[in-house]
């Protein structure tokens, strides 16, 4: 559950390059592919990078997947908001192709 949504909107706007690699994550990651992930997209004045797959997890972004126990995968209801936005944007031309792992 998202705790505070102002902080969920500003963390999903500041990495939104981030969150996009996640929804396409389909299958889930584990905690080696979220690492990598985390660090692909943090900047130099970011904090740590467990800081930031903790933020992922207290802002409910992710969740801990039902199957394993270190393995994790984008909630339904923010993978739900992504699916919305990739396809207004798809509709008004504003393309956001899934990345190439």
């Amino acid at each position: 559950m998202i705790a505070n949504p102002q902080s969920f909107f500003r963390f999903a706007a500041q990495y939104y390059p981030l969150l996009r690699d996640l929804y396409y994550r389909s299958g889930g990651f584990n905690d080696a592919d979220l690492r990598e992930l985390v660090l692909r997209h943090r900047s130099g004045d970011d904090p740590a990078p467990h800081y930031l797959a903790e933020q992922l997890i207290r802002l409910g972004i992710i969740e801990t997947a039902p199957e394993a126990t270190t393995s994790y995968e984008m909630i339904r209801p923010v993978k739900s908001l992504r699916r919305f936005l990739l396809q207004e944007a798809l509709l008004i031309g504003a393309v956001d192709r899934p990345p190439v792992f």
